[in-house]
């Protein structure tokens, strides 16, 4: 009321249970962070806009205006397409930091984790195809290649091809790796608020990113194509 809002989401502390959605969810808030930023939300010469299910309060005018959650009832992901009708007509929107407030589960297991990923890239790619693929592809680049090229480059260092190009590469992967753990450690402590030893399951963490995402965009155009509390999907353009 005091800044005039037309609607505000509050960000929630994400809780995790078990090991995939612990060591995953650190890596998944560098693609939210990208996907869904808290600035160009805020900034209302914008047209970004989503909601945190787990949180939002709008008027009823906003809410009758945007055409209620039966405007959305097709959608996959309805609270951030929601959002984004808000701000589309012009409402002001906040998003705030509720983490000390709201707490929320988002993947119960590896099951509901994996389909949680598969839940974000098919409305991706069913609307923005360029997008979603280039997301795909920096999650190869950002996350999985460094993983890949290590062992390769000390192996080569190791036979003792000290080559320019081999100790180059050697660098880039450390570096990049090493951002990744720092990324974890930073998410851990932060948002996903877990024990830092987790920050060391990315290994497994980031082909689990990019296979769910990768096939998310194979899959796409099936029937029943996400499976979410219990509930199927088909997404309609």
């Amino acid at each position: 009321m005091s800044e005039k809002l037309d609607t505000f989401t509050a960000i929630p502390q994400t809780l995790a249970n078990d090991f995939w959605t612990k060591s995953t969810l650190p890596l998944l808030w560098i693609f939210s962070v990208a996907r869904f930023s808290a600035l160009k939300a805020n900034d209302p010469k914008t047209k970004v806009g989503y909601f945190f299910g787990s949180f939002f309060i709008i008027t009823r005018k906003a809410y009758e205006i945007v055409g209620t959650h039966k405007s959305v009832r097709h959608e996959i992901v309805e609270d951030a397409e929601l959002g984004r009708k808000v701000k589309e007509q012009g409402f002001r929107l906040k998003v705030v930091h509720g983490e000390n407030y709201i707490k929320a589960v988002w993947a119960r297991d590896s099951s509901s984790l994996w389909h949680g990923l598969r839940r974000i890239m098919i409305p991706l790619y069913k609307k923005e195809k360029l997008k979603a693929i280039m997301m795909v592809i920096s999650t190869f680049v950002l996350i999985l290649f460094p993983i890949i090229m290590l062992p390769l480059s000390v192996i080569n260092t190791i036979d003792g091809k000290m080559e320019t190009k081999s100790v180059i590469i050697l660098f880039l992967s450390i570096m990049s790796i090493l951002l990744i753990v720092i990324n974890n450690v930073l998410q851990l402590k932060y948002s996903v608020l877990q024990n830092f030893s987790y920050c060391l399951g990315f290994p497994l963490s980031c082909p689990f990113i990019f296979v769910a995402f990768l096939s998310s965009i194979i899959c796409a155009d099936k029937k029943d194509i996400v499976k979410w509390r219990d509930r199927k999907y088909s997404f309609r353009v």
